[in-house]
């Protein structure tokens, strides 16, 4: 996992991280019972998947852009929703890297 933006000037609430060989796409369909957005995308419904120009902008290449997830917590998550949600990404990307093997 690579930290995408500044390690303690950040939104708290907020975590945008790369996935090194992992397309977000995949692991977005198996995350699809949590909340959940694509920094790669536009909210806008569109027929190309461009990269994300603030992640390249910092450095990221088209490949580790396309391997982005960005997390948000809200008002009402509690510690027990974190640790479910962390649960459920980790076996999403084992599940992902036992497919690529």
């Amino acid at each position: 996992m690579v930290l995408n933006g500044h390690p303690t000037q950040r939104l708290a609430h907020n975590l945008n991280v790369c996935f090194p060989s992992i397309e977000s796409k995949a692991l977005i369909h198996l995350l699809r019972m949590i909340c959940r957005s694509l920094p790669g995308l536009s909210a806008c419904p569109t027929t190309s998947v461009e990269p994300s120009h603030v992640l390249l902008a910092i450095g990221r290449t088209v490949e580790e852009s396309h391997s982005a997830v960005r997390f948000g917590l809200m008002r009402g998550n509690t510690g027990k929703d974190v640790v479910w949600g962390i649960d459920q990404v980790t076996q999403s990307i084992q599940k992902l890297n036992t497919l690529i093997l």
